[in-house]
């Protein structure tokens, strides 16, 4: 209330006042003095005044150092609001990105790029690198394809001549844009960009989070190899993951070791599909519950849900193991429900698997990840139809089973859409296609072959999706389970030419997929897909009804060895094909042989098809008989029984059979 305090106040409000027009008017486009000395310099120098002409230019200069100091305090203003205006921007993508809100955060983080880019180059694109980010992480938990466009857009635009702190954060951006867009992708060269970008990285001089770096070039070498066939790239990744391992402790960085054990997981599933070596998949599965053990179900939700998610199908795998059944890469398998020990065990695994993927749902709601749901929904259809496959107490509670898997593939197709995830969706939708072919065989005669036709078509789809080039392991098990389904088909449908169409589809895929195989390095699986292939080509000898496919079929199976059962059981086929198709009572021989051998390991088939070799002996003609024991005489020579005294002693026991068929057919029909 002071007097005096009252008129300091005005004069200084009207000191700023007068400062505030001062500026203002300093700041309009034009000043009238300016305006006026220039004019007059103009006029001069068109008269030919010269020497007045400098002397106005010289006063119009002068003028301009007067209102110079007001600009440059203008300008500065201006700078300190517009950033003072991008820091709140910022803070409230900040916040956005904390409630989840990805988009508006993006949006959020392009605005304060805009306030500060007439202004300060680098922080503006220090805000765009954030608004990438931002970008990365909507399109990689919700599944946003084209925000992962837009992010690798978006950092391909930015300058690359920046200090090289800043230089490495947008390379790094850039690499994890391209890593989580390129698994979205059929083709592989966003992938196959990362890796590069991400050793571009880790061969430079810049100060780097190394463990980190080899941490995410070792994810993205997985999800290149899990594309391939063979285990080269797998075995890459490997080795950076294990890096990083040794400069991440699990004492001083618990996070990022516990982050590598979900990867070095991922890793052994992979290579556990090509191998099939036992330490391959318990290390797998140790690794998740390493895993486990450190990540939080409140401070560490979406990292817990991972981690379940892999051990969701660790377990699943090792059910399928336990079972003794057919392995097709990522799908859940045959199975022989008569194995009633092996499978008590197996069930127990698909039961742990089935508890792993719904835990991973309750961190992983639809709403906040629905990539994570979705994820989650396709493995607990997988884990309820395995239980559905092993059930042997009744047909009612199978098909109980296969409605909830049915449910649940439903759900995780709503997310992974065709246009947004083909990859996902490919694999989501043969799993499905898979189901239904094996659902079929406990169906009844008349819907059959609605459930194998439908089953055809879905892998027909998922082909369609995908690409024989940069997804052969995938293309593979898809053609593969195609052409088993349309062998299924057979039986029940008889439109002329259809089986041999698509067998011999699936045979080209298959012959094409060995060519990204090493026969010695990966060779269980190089010897599993010949192995597959000759099965093939003795089915389609059996459906083209000639000596050729067969042939060929037995000439793999000389060439390679196969140790196992399942091995054993194809030859079997493919030699009694052969017998029948040839008239060679050899071959059944042949054909029990290799089936007493299947029985030997396994066990599942109780003799039958031994007797079925038999049987087929007994069905040869007289004549046919009579030829073949020529033959074996001829081949039972001192010679042969010194070269290769185990075939002279099969060749004994083949003539012996064929002669005792001839036997009892002379005793019931005396010349």
């Amino acid at each position: 209330d002071d007097p005096a305090e009252l008129d300091g106040l005005l004069r200084r409000l009207a000191d700023n006042l007068k400062h505030a027009l001062e500026e203002r008017s300093a700041l309009k486009s034009t000043d009238p003095e300016i305006v006026r000395l220039t004019q007059l310099a103009e006029t001069a120098t068109t008269e030919g005044a010269i020497s007045t002409a400098v002397s106005l230019y010289e006063q119009a200069k002068s003028r301009i150092g007067e209102l110079e100091k007001s600009v440059t305090t203008a300008e500065d203003d201006i700078r300190n609001r517009r950033i003072e205006f991008a820091e709140v921007y910022a803070g409230s993508a900040g916040a956005r990105a904390f409630a989840l809100d990805y988009r508006g955060a993006a949006n959020d983080f392009g605005l304060a790029a805009e306030q500060v880019a007439r202004w300060d180059e680098q922080l503006s694109e220090r805000y765009l690198l954030a608004q990438s980010r931002a970008l990365t992480d909507l399109g990689n938990i919700r599944g946003d394809t084209p925000a992962l466009e837009d992010a690798v857009k978006l950092l391909d635009g930015l300058a690359l001549n920046a200090d090289a702190v800043l230089k490495t954060e947008i390379l790094t951006a850039l690499a994890d844009a391209l890593a989580d867009l390129g698994r979205r992708q059929v083709a592989n060269a966003s992938l196959e960009r990362a890796v590069a970008t991400y050793r571009e990285i880790l061969d430079g001089d810049a100060e780097i989070d190394r463990a980190e770096l080899l941490r995410r070039l070792g994810v993205a070498l997985v999800s290149l190899g899990r594309r391939d066939i063979g285990t080269v790239r797998l075995k890459d990744a490997v080795l950076e993951l294990e890096a990083s391992l040794d400069l991440s402790p699990r004492a001083t960085s618990p996070l990022q070791w516990a982050a590598l054990q979900v990867n070095l997981g991922q890793a052994g599933i992979e290579l556990w599909e090509r191998n099939r070596k036992n330490e391959t998949l318990g290390g797998a599965i140790d690794h998740y519950h390493a895993a486990l053990d450190v990540f939080d179900p409140l401070t560490a939700p979406a990292s817990r849900a991972s981690a379940q998610l892999g051990l969701g199908r660790a377990l699943r795998l090792a059910g399928l193991q336990s079972a003794g059944g057919e392995l097709p890469g990522r799908f859940f398998g045959i199975f022989n429900s008569s194995k009633s020990d092996r499978t008590a065990e197996a069930r127990a695994l698909f039961s742990r698997s089935l508890d792993a993927f719904d835990a991973a749902l309750e961190a992983c709601n639809r709403e906040t990840y629905p990539v994570c749901w979705a994820s989650a929904q396709h493995g607990r259809a997988v884990a309820q139809y395995s239980l559905g496959a092993t059930d042997t107490t009744d047909d009612s509670a199978s098909f109980s089973y296969f409605r909830q898997s049915m449910a649940s593939f439903e759900n995780a197709l709503s997310e992974q859409r065709l246009d947004m995830a083909p990859v996902d969706w490919a694999e989501i939708y043969a799993s499905r296609a898979e189901m239904l072919s094996r659902f079929a065989e406990k169906s009844a005669d008349g819907i059959r072959l609605i459930y194998l036709a439908e089953a055809a078509r879905g892998y027909r789809d998922a082909l369609a999706a995908i690409s024989a080039q940069s997804l052969p392991a995938l293309w593979f098990d898809i053609g593969g389970r195609l052409a088993e389904t349309h062998r299924s088909i057979v039986p029940e449908d008889k439109r002329e030419g259809a089986a041999v169409r698509n067998v011999g589809t699936s045979l080209d895929a298959q012959r094409a997929s060995l060519s990204g195989l090493d026969p010695v390095d990966d060779r269980a699986q190089w010897l599993e897909r010949t192995s597959e292939i000759a099965d093939n080509l003795s089915w389609m000898g059996s459906l083209s009804e000639t000596p050729g496919p067969v042939e060929e079929a037995i000439a793999i199976a000389a060439k390679y060895g196969f140790p196992s059962a399942d091995y054993y059981l194809s030859l079997g086929f493919v030699l009694l094909a052969n017998a029948e198709q040839n008239g060679l009572p050899e071959k059944a021989r042949a054909a029990r042989r290799a089936f007493e051998e299947n029985d030997r390991q396994d066990g599942s088939m109780a003799g039958v098809l031994v007797e079925d070799a038999d049987k087929a002996l007994a069905a040869f003609s007289t004549p046919q008989l009579h030829d073949a024991a020529a033959r074996y005489r001829d081949a039972l020579t001192p010679q042969a029984r010194s070269q290769d005294p185990d075939q002279w002693a099969r060749n004994q026991d083949d003539l012996a059979a064929i002669l005792l068929v001839l036997d009892k057919r002379d005793a019931v029909e005396p010349e």
